[in-house]
């Protein structure tokens, strides 16, 4: 959810005009700057700018940006805290400014939104909750106030998305302060911003972060293929091809989408060829994706890549899993050893914002070694390589005798979503069935992701008391894996039931 949460934050920024917010040359390049990384250049463009617009208030929201960026992409504590300080000092001058300005509250908004990401890394739960109130009060009443303004629309669906993207456990927090919102609604508010015809320099400025908070939506919690189709489709459009070639961020939004439909080949090529700026930030996740994806295809060279992230980021988010892969690397290609050796280093490096991150802890206490058959099933199927990820399960015999209980369940799961992405859905429902009924009091994810995605089918057949049956039932399992991905999905799917005129 954390990792989730930061992305969203860090590419929703506010662009100013009018007044003490004037857009001008130097912020623009400055702008185009950090979305390629190059945030020596970005501050040294802003230093210009102070120069000549000593009040020029977006000066300050861009550098309070590239602080922002330096620290989610580095995770060095020096980093948080001097994004903690400067945030801080820019809302104490934005606050400052004219009252009446419509840009005002948005730009404020905006910081105690970054400001409560940091919270949320260190463990706090209220202290977000209390940023994320600020934020959602500023927005709330700049639209009162200024009701035809259209610029701060991203923000708005930001917090629409995280309001109705909150686990369950912690949903009592929005309640408490009275904020409403839904992932549905955030992305209308979004889609709306790109497509807005005026001649508004802010919105046709924001359009790249727009795309790239749509990909993180598409993929992390929407779950919906031809909603990521749309948004992919969005990268190849001419007035954004410059940017989406340069930057990186755009880049890894891209690649993000592709891995999660299935373009696992493109998504090789896109990273291998992605742009190396002059004096560009590192942004190590590249690494981690480019060997995660290579992985997936088996290729003899991903332990290199992961390898290398491995040794190379300064940070501890994604760890745990590069390790976890490679030790199912050297695990298919018979070596033992290090296959050990590095499950034994997931539980003393790293933490636990990501799924995956979780997913690799749980993992490695447990002591489980998968089964190479199953786990290259797997992998193929992640790439979208689904023929080949059937073959590969030609291989596992589920009835032969000491094939352990999880095992024969991952089986029936794993043929069950490749047979569902191959769109034979008849036989995908029977092993789901198989599935849930074998493993809804288990602590694996399996069931519950099984009922997750029933419910899609049935929702392709407009079916939707079943769907929402599903659902319910995938909220219901007591399961500990992927459990908070799983369940914010399934909650989306029914607040979306919910609300459906079918």
């Amino acid at each position: 959810m954390l990792r989730i949460f930061f992305i969203l934050i860090l590419i929703c920024k506010v662009v100013i005009v009018q007044a003490a917010f004037d857009v001008t040359g130097n912020c623009i390049s400055a702008h185009e700057a950090m979305l390629c990384l190059q945030f020596d250049k970005a501050s040294q463009l802003l230093v210009n700018e102070k120069l000549a617009h000593p009040d020029n208030l977006w000066a300050v929201l861009l550098e309070n940006n590239i602080d922002f960026l330096k620290a989610i992409l580095s995770e060095e504590p020096k980093e948080f805290a001097e994004m903690e300080t400067m945030g801080k000092r820019s809302i104490g001058i934005i606050e400052k400014s004219d009252k009446k300005d419509p840009y005002r509250r948005p730009a404020l908004a905006q910081i105690h939104l970054q400001l409560a990401y940091l919270d949320a890394r260190i463990g706090s739960i209220l202290s977000p909750s209390l940023e994320i109130d600020k934020a959602y009060r500023l927005l709330d009443d700049n639209r009162t106030q200024f009701p035809e303004y259209r610029a701060g629309d991203p923000q708005v669906g930001l917090l629409h998305i995280l309001l109705g993207s909150i686990p369950s456990e912690y949903r009592w927090l929005p309640d408490l302060l009275q904020m409403e919102g839904s992932v549905k609604q955030g992305e209308d508010e979004i889609i709306a911003s790109l497509k807005n015809k005026t001649s508004d320099k802010i919105l046709a400025m924001i359009a790249p972060e727009c795309i790239i908070l749509l990909s993180f939506v598409a993929v992390q919690l929407a779950d919906d293929e031809s909603f990521q189709r749309q948004v992919l489709k969005l990268f190849d459009e001419p007035k954004f091809d410059k940017v989406a070639s340069q930057s990186p961020l755009l880049v890894f939004a891209k690649v993000t989408l592709l891995l999660k439909l299935g373009n696992n080949d493109e998504a090789i090529s896109v990273l291998s060829n992605r742009p190396h700026n002059l004096g560009q930030y590192p942004f190590s996740a590249m690494d981690y994706y480019l060997g995660t994806a290579k992985l997936n295809r088996l290729d003899n060279d991903a332990n290199k890549i992961l390898l290398g992230f491995t040794l190379t980021f300064r940070g501890k988010t994604l760890l745990k899993s590069a390790y976890q892969r490679l030790a199912w690397y050297y695990l298919m290609h018979g070596d033992k050893k290090n296959y050990a050796f590095f499950m034994n280093l997931i539980n003393a490096c790293g933490n636990q914002i990501t799924e995956s991150d979780k997913k690799a802890s749980q993992d490695a206490l447990s002591g489980l070694e998968p089964n190479v058959d199953l786990l290259k099933a797997r992998l193929l199927f992640d790439g979208g390589y689904y023929e080949n990820a059937l073959e590969q399960l030609y291989h596992f015999n589920p009835s032969a005798g000491g094939v352990s209980p999880h095992d024969r369940l991952e089986f029936y799961y794993r043929k069950a979503r490749i047979l569902h992405k191959m769109g034979r859905t008849d036989e995908a429902l029977d092993y789901y069935f198989i599935t849930v009924k074998q493993g809804s009091s288990s602590i694996y994810y399996f069931a519950a992701n099984s009922l997750l995605n029933m419910g899609e089918i049935y929702e392709s057949r407009h079916q939707m008391e079943k769907a929402k049956s599903s659902y319910k039932k995938c909220l219901s399992l007591k399961f500990t894996e992927y459990k908070t991905g799983i369940s914010m999905k399934a909650r989306i799917r029914l607040n979306l039931l919910g609300n459906s005129k079918n």
